[in-house]
């Protein structure tokens, strides 16, 4: 509220733009890793974990354009391993939104370990681009 008055004053709410998805699948792992990387620090340093959400969402876009855009890329062998690591990710990166909301530091650590083996999962299936 303002003044003495009845007016309410409104502030836009603050929304995280995300950057567009690289064009390459070389380039979605080379951000996709330093997410990860992004993550695990601010975990490790018990920061704001109300804002794990961020790497964490960026992460899950990522895995996923990788699965949809660049399949075709890896070998046949390759891709069922790349889809279950993207969805593991994708669960786990919801997880830790989730229980980031809630400041449970412990389920976080849990939904963070599956995460961390799902992205290393995606770049292995993803070896042969490297």
């Amino acid at each position: 509220m303002t003044g003495g008055g009845n007016q309410l004053e409104f502030m836009p709410p603050n929304i995280v733009q995300e950057d567009p998805i690289p064009p390459t699948a070389k380039e979605i792992l080379a951000e996709l890793t330093a997410k990860a990387q992004q993550l695990a620090d601010e975990l490790e340093q018990g920061g704001n974990l109300g804002q794990l959400w961020v790497p964490a969402l960026r992460s899950k876009n990522l895995s996923l354009a990788l699965v949809n855009d660049h399949l075709n890329e890896i070998p046949n062998a390759q891709r069922v391993a790349a889809l279950n690591a993207a969805n593991q990710i994708v669960r786990a990166a919801w997880a830790i939104d989730n229980f980031g909301d809630l400041a449970d530091k412990d389920k976080i650590t849990a939904a963070h370990e599956v995460f961390a083996s799902a992205v290393k999962n995606l770049r292995a299936a993803y070896e042969a681009i490297r």
